[in-house]
């Protein structure tokens, strides 16, 4: 007999850890993902209780970012607060109503345009507005205010989604580099701007010899359809002008100075000399 107890208990054991084996994918697969978006009210009861309840996340395809949260009356009655929580961290620019409120700090009941949602999730909720940074686009959470159902039944209908708008590509612009002729210098460039954006393009103020002669600086507009204007842009160089050489000067022979010495008579007494005297100078 005990070793008949002893075979019926492994047979359980095995029978036992092959049913969670077939259960673990299915029971993973109900587990609902946490948000990172935590919604909660919080009041205090007649008799000073502290009451909370919490949102929980409404489990139907197409509602990945909803919550649900169910309002007893008593809740209302308190003019309970709603108050966020940033699960993980990622919204550090904090959450914010539809119409610029800010959650921060909570806000209560009285002061939220919330609708009752009823059974089941459909377009009665309040957005939220979860920031990653004070900066950057926000995420929408859907939280649904229901003052009949804990948890919502499956919707009549599952919301469309809408697709993500298509990102125009970035527009090319061409840059050219000519003389004072139309010719190319070098060869050209292209500049990928992103769509619905700007920039302005520097030129070189020379390349090789040649030295620009108009603008440094062209903006570029691209608009969201990544249609960009200018389409190119061209800066012109030119050589730097020659001098003309100057001529040097025709040399002027020195001026010969004849030196004669006579008499009174003016007879000569001595031979004739001649000096030379470079032009533009004095000789005493």
């Amino acid at each position: 007999m005990k070793f008949a107890s002893q075979a019926t208990i492994r047979r359980l054991a095995a029978w036992a850890m092959s049913l969670m084996i077939l259960l673990t994918p299915a029971l993973g697969w109900a587990m609902p993902i946490q948000l990172p978006v935590e919604a909660r009210l919080g009041w205090t009861a007649p008799d000073g209780t502290p009451k909370t309840a919490l949102a929980t996340q409404v489990p139907y395809p197409g509602y990945e970012n909803a919550l649900w949260l169910y309002v007893e009356a008593e809740a209302i009655e308190q003019d309970a607060t709603l108050s966020l929580t940033d699960t993980f961290g990622q919204y550090l620019g904090g959450f914010a109503l539809a119409d610029g409120r800010r959650l921060d700090t909570g806000l209560p009941l009285s002061n939220l345009p919330y609708t009752d949602a009823g059974m089941a999730p459909a377009d009665m909720y309040l957005e939220i507005l979860a920031f990653p940074a004070p900066d950057q686009l926000p995420v929408s959470y859907q939280l649904y205010f229901s003052l009949m159902a804990e948890q919502p039944e499956p919707p009549l209908t599952t919301p469309e989604v809408t697709a993500e708008p298509t990102q125009a590509p970035d527009a090319q612009v061409s840059v050219f580099y000519v003389d004072e002729s139309g010719n190319p210098i070098v060869e050209g460039s292209t500049e990928y701007i992103p769509a619905d954006s700007a920039r302005v393009i520097t030129a070189p103020a020379n390349i090789g010899e040649y030295l620009l002669t108009g603008a440094a600086e062209q903006q570029v507009w691209v608009d969201a359809n990544g249609i960009a204007t200018p389409a190119q842009i061209t800066f012109t160089y030119a050589l730097p002008a020659t001098p003309e050489p100057t001529a040097e000067p025709t040399p002027v022979p020195d001026a010969q100075v004849s030196v004669l010495y006579v008499d009174e008579s003016g007879n000569p007494i001595a031979e004739a000399i001649t000096e030379y005297i470079p032009a533009d100078s004095a000789r005493v």
